[in-house]
């Protein structure tokens, strides 16, 4: 029974490792649309608003689904094998969902500038900003579950330090 467990464990271990490479891969794709729109800020045009846009949107939209994935995937987990330094893993996804939301809303205002005619400076630099939030709480918590064994080693440390964290 020891082994099978440990087999679950493994596979689900292996599938959040998947879901967190998608991830990866996301981010890389938006990355890259963002680079270009970035590129064509100085020229902005009505074509060019809406073709680097809806790239943005569309790679956002596969993001956020593979998101949902990921954490449906870790809350599957959890609940077999749960153990506390996963609310660091978990956490960390939620933080992550929240800029998601952040994300699709600044799309949003933009899209609906952009219809409207507008060019809007302000949004684009607050999606650039909510874009590095997200970027970086994703690679974290890839991070935090690449290293299990690590966290097993520093159960203590990781408590002490989530206790922290709720304390500020």
């Amino acid at each position: 029974m020891e082994i099978a467990t440990k087999r679950r464990r493994d596979v689900l271990a292996s599938i959040l490792r998947s879901d967190f490479k998608r991830l990866v891969q996301d981010i890389q794709s938006i990355e890259r649309d963002m680079e270009t729109l970035k590129r064509d800020y100085s020229e902005w045009t009505r074509d060019i608003q809406n073709i680097d846009l809806g790239d943005i949107i569309g790679d956002a939209r596969e993001l956020e689904w593979n998101l949902s994935v990921t954490m449906s995937d870790f809350t599957m987990a959890c609940r077999q094998y749960w153990k506390e330094y996963n609310v660091l893993v978990a956490e960390g996804l939620r933080r992550s969902s929240v800029y998601m939301d952040c994300i699709c809303n600044d799309l949003e205002n933009m899209k609906k500038a952009f219809h409207d005619g507008k060019i809007c400076f302000s949004l684009f630099k607050e999606l650039c900003v909510d874009w590095e939030e997200l970027k970086k709480s994703i690679l974290r918590t890839q991070h935090l579950v690449n290293q299990c064994q690590e966290r097993r080693k520093n159960f203590h440390w990781l408590g002490e330090n989530h206790q922290k964290q709720k304390q500020e």
